[in-house]
């Protein structure tokens, strides 16, 4: 939150102060608000040390995505994953490519027919202490997650907001309308009114919610035009997700007094309608962060990579498109997190509607559809 400090350093680097001195400089923070501008400043200016990450020297460290997990808790699966060529990127968007041509790769099956019991539970483990490192760890060692862990993450982010020139009570009315389970803000398309305070204005509220996306909080998918490029319409109405399962139930928790947020995490997280929302936000967190895994860029542009398909008279939940080795790759997913999945009709395409389920496996040749266990889907990322 220092102000100007990517003028400061590339000013420095300029004065010949960095390279003079043989000094490396690694700069963390907790928020992106002004990275993209950061990026541009020192563009030309991070050395050998950036090169070693080939990411441009820009890395996001975001909670651990759910095959992260996996690899972390299981011993089998980390070994499996060892023994083959799955852990490369590259060889799991070339999976990614076959789903959406209609073949179900010979691994995705071995995983399914010998993992998937395992993997589900893991999952619905997932939807309760989510990707942060200390919370996965305390449920796997004693069961629960502590509440004091729900409530530092609450303090920090809404505390922060004062140095970002914020009032947090403005901002904790505002997450306190985001994190309703009754109003089912997260995964929908977000209505201002709906969420602003009292006495707050549009432009006002744009300012809060900038914040949260920069914290990685929370983040929004635009609809994509209708031309169909991959391109976002940043004047349409975007869709609200949460980040990570953690973050909502440590805000909840906080801003409504629960005295054990691990036993609240649970109640809702066995609520059908809850959990099909929460489930939509992890699949969109997963597969927003795809770019940096699949194809090391300095820079991402989130709003081009996740979007939301808007037809005239259905909607897809998600548009992901990765550019990869100069080719556009457009993938269509519709999420069908439910006991009983309904059989989709699409209209005949070059690629097949991608369908993450809660436990079919199929391909449904007639229709271009492809039906994939949600928790082996997100292996891939």
């Amino acid at each position: 939150m220092y102000e100007n400090w990517a003028l400061d350093l590339k000013n420095s680097f300029d004065a010949g102060i960095v390279t003079g001195s043989r000094l490396k400089i690694i700069v963390t923070g907790s928020h992106s608000m002004d990275l993209s501008k950061a990026a541009s400043l020192l563009k030309g200016r991070q050395g050998e040390l950036a090169q070693e990450f080939n990411v441009g020297g820009n890395l996001l460290f975001t909670p651990l995505r759910f095959p992260e997990v996996v690899e972390g808790v299981r011993r089998e699966i980390d070994e499996l994953l060892a023994s083959s060529r799955f852990r490369r990127p590259g060889h799991r968007f070339e999976l990614l490519k076959e789903l959406s041509m209609g073949v179900v790769g010979d691994e995705l099956v071995r995983i399914y027919d010998e993992y998937f019991s395992m993997l589900n539970q893991l999952f619905e483990n997932y939807l309760i202490h989510g990707g942060f490192p200390r919370a996965v760890k305390e449920f796997y060692t004693s069961g629960r997650v502590s509440s004091q862990l729900y409530a530092d993450y609450a303090e920090i982010l809404i505390k922060d907001s004062e140095r970002a020139c914020l009032d947090p009570e403005i901002l904790k009315q505002t997450l306190t309308n985001i994190v309703d389970p009754r109003k089912h803000k997260i995964s929908g398309r977000l209505d201002l009114e709906s969420i602003k305070p009292s006495k707050v204005k549009d432009e006002e509220l744009r300012r809060y919610l900038e914040y949260l996306t920069s914290t990685w909080s929370f983040f929004l998918s635009y609809p994509e035009k209708k031309d169909l490029s991959c391109t976002p319409n940043m004047d349409a109405q975007p869709k609200l997700y949460v980040l990570d399962p953690f973050i909502y139930y440590a805000l909840y928790s906080y801003l409504n007094n629960v005295p054990d947020p691990f036993e609240e995490a649970k109640k809702l997280a066995s609520n059908e309608m809850f959990k099909g929302l929460l489930v939509e936000s992890i699949v969109a967190s997963h597969i927003l962060l795809a770019q940096q895994l699949f194809e090391h860029v300095p820079h991402v542009e989130y709003n081009k990579v996740l979007m939301y398909g808007l037809r005239e008279s259905s909607e897809i939940d998600f548009v992901l498109c990765i550019n990869k080795a100069g080719e556009t790759n457009r993938f269509l997913i519709e999420l069908k997190y439910r006991r009983q999945v309904p059989r989709i009709s699409t209209a005949m395409q070059q690629r097949y509607l991608i369908v993450p389920t809660q436990k079919e496996l199929e391909v449904d040749v007639s229709r271009r559809v492809v039906y994939i266990p949600t928790s082996i889907f997100l292996m891939l990322f």
